[in-house]
């Protein structure tokens, strides 16, 4: 509806409908989820309020962040963003909460959609459904060749300074099914996403494909629960080659490398499920099996000289139950026990010697959360919750080593789960479509967090995972939305988020620090018009200083600054709306501000984009 103000469903969950992504017109959707309050991606990664165990599911099934940027924007239903612990609903990954995507099942019309930008990048998109009785197809393609920037000019490390611009090609394409009918439903989905990335040196590139199909079906029963079934299986082959890496001239440029990763996954989650006026419940069971295979081959060689082939297996039991006490009180509670199994693990080195570090480890916890509603007033809503999370190591980060010229990324067997215990407590306000608030204390507690620890700063950099001894979070979120006239709105969203080191036994000096890549202050707001011809929006976001590492680096003794300035960024989009098309012109960063993100990685300059 235009210019309507966007509702705020509770203090630590909110929706990004089909409507709010067609008003914004973010670039992808790690744009569009770092708009939102507590979320943030640092270096390709989702955090929440400090957090980088991020679940991501689409259409009931576990994905992953690239998935989501696979996706044509305008194939996206519905985003929930869930903050706060999550694995007593989504298992492991979910410390920190979930990103829960639902894309599409009847488009009224076919939508072409043709991309351009300053940067050289053109690329087009397509999606169709034709229904038929109870049936509903659908059909979506994509081809973008996106140019991007010079992402890194200066650094301490030679490996990371770009000598070219940055390019990427993607290509995807989606068949997929649906049927609905009195008793039940079923549905399909076949996908293949091509991914090739250059990543601004001449042999520092990844090639990237993966197929997957998907499967759903629901019954009714006679007594109004519903069984459902979601099963997927999905694979990927991922070649990439690296250079020397020891400088930007000739000799530092060579290929150096070769990197294949290739795999399968399976997931499979039956469940019951029953809806009442006043209650609901579900119960089910959910079984995981991966296979990946990582080998290192050194350029113009036949022999590897790294190995590591493993099997992960994840068995969970799981429960929901929602009910309403009385008509102004409801409660939440989410039980499940998740059994992760390490059956098969085998590492090689140089030498073809093969150990089996890992056959028969057993890593499992049940991971509870219970949520309280109260209803205070007609559109005023106060809750509270805490949970737990649980995140088993992966065999890459137990076992994965990489020794090259300019770098090493070295296993760590000794690696411990991280787990975690979050408490909430927010105010929701909806004062119908005119203007709604929220505002959600959080604290986090993790032992044994899992981190990327520097552990030695020369030549070859060193870098392991390791647990950061424990660590605590303490935050504030507030979000309003506003109507300001018929057509015009306003929304702000601003996260205070305060990491710290209370235990590291082995850098004790660390104790008190933040942890990298934690900006303390995040804000975002936005004013936007919408009409039946015409919408726009102008949105800054603006982000506080954050450090690189755990030690807190300002600056090294070569003069490189370590710890990341704060920026404010200004977007803009406009589009106009034709009888049977619309143009949209969007400009990201319009001040062309000059800002580090991730190791060392400038981010977006200005970017004309046409859609």
């Amino acid at each position: 509806m235009p210019g309507h103000a966007e509702s705020v469903a509770d203090a630590n969950a909110s929706v990004i409908t089909a409507a709010d992504i067609q008003r914004e017109h973010p670039a992808s959707v790690s744009d569009l989820l770092r708009t939102r309050a507590g979320v943030d991606n640092s270096s390709g990664a989702i955090t929440m309020r400090g957090v980088q165990g991020i679940a991501v599911v689409l259409n009931g099934l576990p994905s992953t962040l690239s998935d989501l940027n696979q996706l044509s924007l305008g194939d996206i239903e519905r985003i929930e963003i869930l903050r706060g612990a999550a694995s007593a609903r989504f298992g492991a990954n979910a410390m920190g909460g979930a990103i829960v995507v639902t894309t599409k099942r009847g488009v009224a019309k076919p939508v072409l959609t043709l991309l351009g930008s300053s940067s050289g990048t053109l690329g087009a998109r397509f999606g169709g459904e034709l229904a038929m009785d109870s049936w509903l197809l659908g059909m979506t393609l994509k081809d973008e060749n996106e140019r991007g920037y010079r992402s890194t000019t200066v650094a301490p490390y030679p490996n990371q300074i770009a000598v070219e611009d940055e390019r990427t090609r993607r290509k995807a394409v989606a068949l997929r099914a649906n049927y609905r009918g009195e008793a039940g439903k079923f549905g399909v989905e076949l996908k293949q996403a091509d991914t090739l990335a250059h990543f601004g040196r001449p042999n520092w590139w990844e090639h990237y494909v993966v197929t997957s199909g998907r499967i759903n079906a629901g019954k009714t029963l006679e007594s109004g629960a519903e069984l459902t079934l979601q099963a997927g299986r999905e694979k990927y082959d991922d070649p990439g080659l690296l250079d020397a890496g020891t400088g930007t001239d000739a000799a530092g440029l060579q290929p150096d490398r070769y990197i294949y990763s290739i795999g399968s996954k399976n997931d499979v989650e039956f469940a019951w499920a029953h809806h009442a006026d006043t209650s609901e419940m579900r119960i089910g069971i959910n079984y995981q099996r991966a296979h990946d295979r990582i080998s290192i081959r050194p350029y113009g060689s036949i022999n590897e000289t790294f190995i590591l082939d493993s099997v992960t297996v994840n068995r969970a039991l799981f429960a929901h139950i929602d009910k309403r006490i009385g008509s102004t009180v409801g409660a939440a509670f989410d039980g499940r026990f998740d059994r992760h199994e390490y059956p098969d693990i085998h590492v090689y080195d140089a030498l073809g010697t093969a150990s089996v570090p890992a056959t028969g480890v057993v890593k499992q916890s049940f991971n509870p959360k219970l949520e309280v509603r109260w209803e205070v007033a007609d559109g005023v809503k106060l809750s509270t919750s805490a949970g737990t999370g649980f995140v088993p190591p992966t065999p890459d980060q137990l076992y994965y080593s990489d020794t090259g010229s300019a770098s090493w990324m070295l296993g760590n067997p000794g690696l411990k789960p991280q787990r975690s215990q979050t408490q909430d407590i927010g105010l929701s306000v909806q004062q119908g479509k005119e203007w709604s608030f929220a505002a959600t204390l959080f604290h986090t507690v993790w032992s044994d967090k899992i981190g990327v620890a520097i552990i030695d700063y020369g030549a070859p950099l060193k870098r392991q995972y390791a647990n950061i001894g424990a660590v605590e979070s303490n935050g504030l979120e507030l979000e309003t939305k506003r109507q300001l006239a018929d057509k015009w709105s306003a929304t702000l969203n601003y996260t205070y988020n305060q990491t710290r080191i209370v235990r590291d036994e082995a850098h004790p000096e660390r104790m008190g620090n933040s942890l990298p890549d934690m900006p303390r202050h995040k804000l975002n707001a936005a004013l936007g018009y919408e009409s039946k011809d015409a919408s726009g929006r102008l949105a800054m976001r603006a982000i506080s200083a954050a450090f690189t590492d755990e030690a807190n680096t300002v600056a090294d003794a070569q003069g490189y600054k370590w710890m990341k300035s704060g920026y404010a960024v200004l977007d803009a989009s406009l589009t106009k709306r034709f009888h049977d098309f619309d143009v949209t012109a969007a400009v990201d960063n319009i001040f062309d501000r000059r800002y580090a993100t991730g190791f060392f990685r400038i981010g977006q300059p200005r970017l004309l984009r046409i859609e």
